[in-house]
């Protein structure tokens, strides 16, 4: 039986891995985002995940973007092994209302976890 688990999810400013070292680096974590208008365009933001699989093998990782149960946005990764971690880059993003953006992980159809992204007018 294939067990996946997320590791973890972390919404930040930019994510990068060093040159040398490979070491993960974020910048600004952050799970809201406050502001005067909507819509309103993001201009960055970083979305990394962790995660394993009890099966090394091929495998399909997801990441949806969902609100109030529809998928705004969905990119689909492959990897080979049992150990997957992702940077993915949002560049001018567009959020159309305020609300709660769940960002949804799945590996091989297998939803793992989520975390939520608050938008608020102030």
């Amino acid at each position: 039986m294939n067990t996946n688990k997320l590791n973890y999810i972390i919404i930040c400013e930019n994510a990068f891995l060093s040159d040398v070292t490979k070491n993960l680096n974020l910048i600004n974590t952050f799970d809201t985002i406050n502001t005067n208008n909507f819509p309103v365009l993001f201009p960055r933001f970083s979305v990394v995940i962790n995660a394993t699989t009890s099966v090394a093998g091929n495998h399909e990782a997801t990441l949806d973007l969902v609100k109030d149960g529809v998928t705004l946005n969905q990119i689909k990764m492959t990897f080979i092994g049992d150990k997957f971690q992702a940077i993915q880059n949002f560049i001018a993003f567009r959020f159309e209302s305020e609300g709660q953006y769940i960002f949804e992980v799945k590996i091989d159809g297998q939803k793992i976890g989520s975390s939520t992204l608050s938008l608020k007018k102030v």
